[in-house]
């Protein structure tokens, strides 16, 4: 696991890793994920076929929803997934791709990554957004009182409970990541510039967060 601090004081992730990585924006709702995904959408990142309000990929969303619904099984979610990621990967790299709702799908997302990534230092760049329990409560609660029946609402107790669950799945994901509190969102950008991509290169091993 990648160290936010120290890479912002010592070099860029793009440099690190050698190449502009893949990125899956991982994190709950009204975290901070759209706006990421679409900072880096400026910086060069392939969003493919989205919902320009969301940033979400239209195919992620589908996958997501159709497995939470139940109309997708789990073995058919993988295939489809795996599917499309190897379509991605022909004609859209580096992608970036994010759903808050990918949280209650992301053991089968790993298998579908299993299936396509070689080794798990392959496996798409995870970007964890986060803010802080009163923060994010307090931004979907102005989004309720603005919108009621706006898409995806859940209660605010399902809402903190996603956001724990989504902290278990970053910490178990076995391909390269980095936990973004939303308060240091400018720092976390800076690291995906290309114009410091020839600032000193880092071992992530030696830099555990």
């Amino acid at each position: 696991m990648l160290n936010l601090e120290r890479l912002t004081q010592d070099g860029s992730l793009v440099s690190l890793l050698g190449k502009r990585p893949n990125i899956w924006v991982f994190g709950v709702a009204h975290s901070g994920t759209t706006i990421v995904t679409s900072c880096l959408e400026a910086l060069g990142w392939n969003t493919g076929d989205v919902d320009v309000f969301h940033q979400e990929n239209k195919h992620v969303f589908r996958l997501d929803a159709g497995n939470i619904s139940g109309r997708l099984s789990a073995d058919n979610f993988v295939a489809e997934a795996a599917k499309f990621l190897r379509h991605s990967n022909k004609i859209i790299q580096p992608w970036i791709f994010k759903h808050p709702q990918s949280i209650k799908n992301q053991q089968l997302w790993n298998i579908a990554f299993g299936q396509v990534f070689k080794q798990p230092q392959d496996y798409p760049f995870m970007l964890f957004m986060t803010k802080s329990r009163d923060a994010l409560v307090r931004s979907y609660q102005k989004r309720i009182r603005v919108n009621p029946r706006h898409r995806g609402y859940v209660s605010t107790h399902e809402l903190l409970n996603a956001q724990i669950l989504a902290e278990q799945h970053f910490e178990q994901y076995p391909g390269p990541k980095l936990h973004v509190p939303f308060e240091k969102l400018t720092d976390a950008m800076k690291l995906f510039s290309v114009a410091r991509a020839d600032s000193p290169t880092l071992d992530p091993v030696l830099y555990p967060e």
